[in-house]
């Protein structure tokens, strides 16, 4: 399953690590510590998954050095694979 998510920044995310909406995380049948694929067209990274109850289930939370690494931007999109 693939979804595509709005990255927003926040420097609270460890490196390695996504962070979900609770609702989003229901829906896709994972759990806060899984492993998902991360990519943005030619790159791809397996990060771990962290949970937050209020996010909008439209948006993935990164730090700047994963935004980095995942050669993107605030704003952007990137899609999720389970």
């Amino acid at each position: 399953m693939e979804k595509q998510l709005k990255v927003r920044k926040n420097s609270t995310v460890e490196d390695g690590a996504v962070r979900l909406s609770t609702k989003l995380l229901e829906e896709l049948g994972i759990s806060a510590g899984d492993m998902i694929e991360v990519v943005n067209s030619h790159i791809s990274k397996k990060m771990r998954v962290e949970e937050l109850d209020w996010m909008s289930k439209k948006e993935i939370e990164l730090n700047i050095n994963e935004i980095k690494n995942l050669e993107t931007k605030e704003k952007a999109y990137l899609t999720i694979r389970l």
